[in-house]
């Protein structure tokens, strides 16, 4: 059974989506304030964080919880509207959305597959590059030794490419490996997500990523 924190306001709607979630074999606590967060976070083992966007604009456009958030680098799937979708932080930085209401199958779907990829997270592995280290062990990422903090999709990504050095993945394919073959979005969230893990790992001394013209994007070899 995956552990869900719910963030949300509490009412008759989040009770509802609660019990179809737990019908579903998901263990599912809820918050709807940084500091039940906090508390759930610290309390609870916890494999993903669901948002409900749309109930509680003002709490999801809170710094000190996009940087709670960060620090914790868990997988972060919205339920939102389409206005939310260029509007919030939270909405920005999660690892998926799925727009309100929620089909609740499509929802534990979405769910299930970024849990089974967080499941599949190599063990006991180190990838150097040029002052890049990525920790399979634990999930970390730094650059010049200073830890770098991404999303859950961010570092598939950045996984995906420095595990195929040369290699040129378009963004069909990296769609596939990173969100799944029945992933809903278009092909733009890779060049979001892309353009995100750049601006996190690269600078005037480290360049990684390639972009390959009207294809996608490789993993840069060393000269």
């Amino acid at each position: 059974m995956f552990n869900i924190i719910l963030l949300t306001q509490r009412n008759n709607a989040e009770s509802k989506l609660r019990e179809q979630l737990e019908s579903h074999e998901f263990h599912c606590v809820t918050a709807d304030t940084i500091e039940d967060l906090s508390t759930n976070l610290t309390t609870h083992t916890v494999d993903l964080l669901l948002v409900e966007v749309h109930t509680n604009v003002s709490l999801y456009n809170n710094a000190p919880l996009i940087r709670l958030l960060k620090e914790k680098q868990l997988p972060i799937i919205t339920i939102c509207t389409v206005d939310d979708l260029q509007k919030h932080s939270l909405v920005k930085m999660a690892d998926d959305f799925i727009i309100a209401p929620p089909n609740i199958e499509e929802l534990v779907t979405r769910c299930k597959r970024i849990l089974g990829k967080k499941k599949l997270i190599e063990q006991g592995n180190l990838i150097e590059y040029n002052g890049l280290k990525i920790d399979l062990l634990n999930c970390e990422v730094s650059v010049d030794n200073k830890i770098i903090e991404l999303t859950f999709k961010e570092y598939e990504l950045l996984k995906l490419l420095a595990n195929h050095i040369g290699r040129v993945f378009t963004r069909e394919k990296i769609l596939d490996k990173v969100w799944g073959y029945d992933y809903f979005g278009g092909d733009r969230t890779v060049d979001v997500h892309v353009r995100r893990l750049r601006s996190k790992i690269e600078d005037l001394k480290h360049t990684y990523i390639e972009t390959v013209r009207n294809i996608g994007y490789r993993f840069k070899k060393e000269i």
